[in-house]
């Protein structure tokens, strides 16, 4: 796997992939208590190879670290599997790119914990810190940072699709990246 910075320095090169992280409103206004903010951050993927991939943007893990460089744990929670949809595995064509933005919210679960919650194909994802002792920790005003992570191993899959069924999906690119970190404000 040959990996190169671009000259953006929110874009990676990875096997003549190009990946962007995208952060559209990169000041956050936190919310007054019992309202809730939309945030959205995301990828652009840019082939710039001479053959068509596919991608599963199923597969597209945000990290979120805090002010202090610590990673903010985040997960997951689906109590179903999702239907995919055709937009959720698009095939891009050489020279080509596709944006993808995932729609979070900064909420108040109560009156002293904000968390950064939104829903992520078909399940709900979640960040939050863990205090040495367990102790969940409120997200604050300050910096953050925002990337993501990918890694697919298989160039064909059975996948089932909402609209033909279940069936065999080829061309997905193969390979791993972490995008750039990019800031994300907090205020």
């Amino acid at each position: 796997m040959t990996s190169s910075e671009s000259s953006n320095q929110n874009s990676i090169e990875v096997n003549g992939v190009l990946f962007e992280t995208l952060v559209p409103q990169p000041i956050v206004t936190i919310p007054p208590y019992g309202e809730e903010t939309s945030v959205q951050f995301g990828v652009r993927i840019t082939n710039l190879t001479n053959t068509p991939y596919r991608f599963d943007l199923q597969l597209f893990f945000p990290e979120l670290l805090n002010s202090h460089q610590r990673l903010i744990l985040s997960g997951i929670n689906r109590n179903t599997s999702t239907l995919i949809q055709d937009s959720d595995i698009p095939l891009i064509i050489p020279r080509k790119s596709v944006k993808f933005l995932i729609a979070v919210k900064l909420i108040w679960l109560h009156q002293k914990f904000l968390r950064l919650r939104g829903e992520m194909y078909g399940g709900i994802l979640d960040f939050y810190e863990i205090y040495e002792r367990g102790n969940l920790y409120n997200l604050h005003p300050g910096k953050y940072q925002i990337r993501f992570n990918y890694e697919n191993q298989l160039l064909n899959k059975k996948m089932f699709l909402l609209s033909t069924g279940r069936t065999q999906v080829n061309q997905f690119w193969i390979g791993r990246v972490k995008t750039p970190f990019v800031q994300l404000n907090f205020q």
